[in-house]
């Protein structure tokens, strides 16, 4: 590190002494400059910290170079453009289709305004609510696109509330609005929790700007899987992609590798329980087990696996009009493709942690 300066320079017999504490190399410039004489003292101390040396070449009249020898480890090579490109899609995103809308629920009023804050500079709207009932009320005034639901406040917290939209019987205008989980807490259980309440996905707090952005692109990415747009696309893509996971926890691989193995031990139980209510004609059971089975598929990337589900709960949604023999009809195929899909997405999962 070489650092030059065209000041008054230092003549040669001032540089032998001029790393020394309380030094400077003329008295007069204290008085002149201001200063202690600590500042090269320091700077050498913390070179050597690092094994390293400290030297300056001057002379009088004519400036200064200082110049600092380290040997550090070459850090992994990252594309110049990538965080600021991530942002930069996430906004085109944004921008190009409706203006959005999030609900925020939070009983700590710092915790909500730093999301909303962090959603504004995304371009989406926020409402702010303090409690689990207020967030059932607004669901049940106005549509949003998106609900960051903290896990822990009191009276009803986020998951009582959250199993209370999914449930149907709140009143809300879209049950299946996605929920986002916030928590302090940020163990794989506490992600299972959150999933088996209903939730889409999960926050760990405090939350960042990078953070939302990236549970923003999982959920778009479900969206446009699971939209009409989307089922006649990508049915030749893999059922797990290795790739983009690996990235997602590219620093923290064996917290990536737990959620999976978390995954394998849960899906398997819920996909015969949903597949033992769709023999039945159970509309109601079928939704809820498959919208977990949606969400938890679509968050470790198997997007194949993600529309199925959502074919199923496209079904299942009709529940009012279909009596249990029909539904039971109508479910039998998509349930059969469902399980099809993520048992492909299992295999290869499997394949991923042997490596």
């Amino acid at each position: 590190l070489e650092v030059a300066d065209t000041g008054i320079g230092i003549s040669e017999e001032k540089l032998a002494t001029l790393f020394r504490p309380f030094v400077q190399a003329d008295h007069s410039t204290t008085r002149r400059y201001g200063g202690s004489g600590l500042g090269l003292a320091i700077s050498k101390g913390l070179v050597g910290l690092m094994g390293g040396s400290i030297e300056a070449r001057s002379e009088a009249g004519a400036g200064s170079t200082f110049v600092a020898h380290v040997r550090l480890k070459a850090a992994a090579a990252i594309p110049p453009a990538k965080a600021a490109t991530k942002f930069r899609a996430a906004k085109l995103r944004l921008a190009k289709g409706p203006t959005l809308r999030a609900l925020v629920v939070d009983d700590d009023p710092v915790n909500r305004r730093v999301a909303s804050a962090l959603l504004a500079e995304l371009g989406i709207g926020a409402t702010e609510v303090a409690t689990g009932g207020a967030a059932i009320d607004e669901l049940g005034r106005a549509g949003y696109d998106l609900v960051l639901m903290d896990c822990s406040m009191p009276g009803m917290d986020g998951f009582e509330t959250t199993r209370a939209i999914r449930g149907g019987a709140a009143g809300v205008l879209d049950p299946r609005t996605p929920i986002v989980a916030m928590t302090a807490r940020s163990q794989s259980s506490d992600m299972e929790a959150a999933l088996e309440a209903g939730m889409d996905d999960y926050l760990a707090k405090p939350i960042t700007l990078a953070a939302v952005e990236e549970i923003l692109d999982r959920l778009f990415a479900r969206s446009r899987a699971a939209g009409p747009e989307g089922r006649g696309r990508g049915e030749e893509a893999s059922a797990f992609d290795a790739d983009a996971y690996s990235e997602r926890y590219e620093s923290s691989p064996e917290i990536g590798r737990e959620i999976l193995e978390v995954f394998l031990s849960q899906t398997r139980p819920i996909l015969e329980e949903a597949a033992r209510a769709a023999e039945a004609g159970d509309s109601g059971l079928v939704e809820q087990r498959v919208h977990r089975l949606k969400g938890t598929t679509g968050t470790v990337g198997g997007m194949r696996a993600a529309r199925a589900a959502q074919e199923v709960l496209e079904i299942a949604a009709r529940k009012p009009l279909l009596e249990a023999p029909e539904a039971a009809k109508a479910l039998a195929e998509p349930m059969v493709k469902l399980g099809a899909e993520i048992a492909a997405l299992e295999a290869e999962i499997r394949r991923y942690l042997e490596k």
